[in-house]
């Protein structure tokens, strides 16, 4: 792969105004259908017998409880002031998630993780790292049609605070995602942070902006590594926490 990196604006997605009773309720009684999801994912892991399908109940409940993780933080969008975040080590959450990565990226693609040998601990919520690394994998899969090598990577590194030119380097927690799928060229590459933009015949558009207001949010940047055949590498440098 090519080593030329090119910093690409990270720009936030349209922010949703759930200042609206209307949507906000919405999200409220989605919450709510989502609860009855658990409990009833609770329900059938008692009557279904041991080890038929332990695995898909226990990761129908676990991607319940996200979205309705999610459906907490846009009601919390919905009010004044942000909601409370505390220090989080980004290798537990990284390995948190391999579960899932594994069984939405399928047996074609091997999944490998590289991660520091020292804690990279950051100021977010679990679910917000979650996000990002699922979006990220779920982007690098329909890169790799065929097949192929995803890889996952924690460090810290020294760089200047976002916006600055100058001055001293301070500690950010660094995620990457490298994919050996089929690349970017480079128009497509300065894009691909846009909401509801897609190179694809299919699909949203709308996985990679969210992971650029989740790093906007959380005060982090991000870097973009890539050519045509020759897979890409999506880098999120996050503020360590101190």
């Amino acid at each position: 792969m090519s080593r030329n990196v090119r910093n690409v604006p990270v720009r936030p997605a349209p922010k949703i105004d759930l200042g609206d009773l209307a949507v906000a309720q919405f999200v409220h009684d989605l919450r709510n259908q989502l609860t009855v999801m658990i409990a009833c994912a609770d329900r059938i892991f008692q009557l279904v017998p041991r080890g038929e399908a332990d695995y898909e109940i226990a990761e129908l409940r676990v991607c319940a409880e996200r979205a309705s993780q999610l459906t907490r933080e846009l009601l919390i969008a919905a009010r004044p002031g942000s909601a409370p975040r505390g220090p989080v080590e980004l290798n537990l959450v990284v390995n948190g998630v391999m579960p899932t990565l594994s069984r939405f990226l399928g047996e074609r693609i091997q999944l490998r993780t590289r991660l520091s040998q020292e804690p990279v601990t950051v100021l977010s919520e679990p679910l917000e790292l979650e996000r990002i690394l699922l979006n990220l994998a779920l982007n690098a899969r329909d890169a790799m049609a065929d097949g192929g090598d995803l890889t996952i990577e924690t460090d810290v590194a020294d760089l200047l605070p976002l916006g600055q030119v100058t001055g001293e380097p301070v500690p950010y927690a660094q995620l990457s995602v490298t994919d050996t799928g089929c690349g970017m060229t480079p128009d497509v590459e300065a894009r691909i942070f846009e909401p509801f933009f897609t190179p694809r015949a299919t699909g949203t558009g709308l996985g990679l902006s969210s992971i650029a207001f989740t790093v906007r949010q959380l005060q982090g940047m991000g870097a973009v590594q890539s050519e045509p055949g020759q897979g890409t590498r999506v880098t999120v440098h996050l503020p360590c926490s101190r």
